[in-house]
């Protein structure tokens, strides 16, 4: 049986190499705002803001792209890929990567409220966690620490 400790400490870690990736990507001070409001929303809700995080996820990843121009940083790896199935192999992983960042938030809300916790408790100790491992995340990219 996992213990509450064990699934904040995954959320970290997930939400710390979501930061990274954000912040690989160059993403905009929207998109950071956009993913912000999905947190929120799925830290007060848990389970039953999936759908409305994925559509707002894939709004989210649809404004990343057309802010963005083809990824360029894959030029030095030899694929069997042109830009265009680059790109497009891209946007399908941060599709694939944002369900899966979503689908732990919120089943660790869940987790944490089955496990006796209080709404408010959940709420603010999965907020602060998930964003300091975007922080993280995002300063390792930067190379801030």
């Amino acid at each position: 049986m996992r213990t509450p400790w064990l699934t904040l400490v995954r959320l970290f870690s997930i939400y710390g190499l979501a930061g990274w990736l954000l912040s690989f990507y160059h993403a905009t001070p929207a998109i950071w705002l956009g993913i912000e409001f999905l947190i929120l929303y799925l830290a007060w809700v848990g389970t039953g803001a999936i759908a409305l995080a994925i559509v707002g996820s894939m709004g989210i990843i649809g404004a990343g792209v057309l802010t963005s121009e083809v990824p360029d940083h894959l030029a030095g790896v030899s694929l069997p890929l042109n830009q265009a199935q680059v790109w497009a192999l891209m946007l399908i992983l941060s599709w694939v990567w944002a369900l899966f960042v979503i689908w732990k938030l919120a089943f660790a809300v869940r987790y944490l409220r089955l496990m006796g916790w209080q709404r408010s408790q959940v709420f603010f100790i999965v907020f602060l966690i998930v964003n300091l491992g975007l922080k993280l995340g995002q300063a390792l990219e930067l190379r801030l620490l």
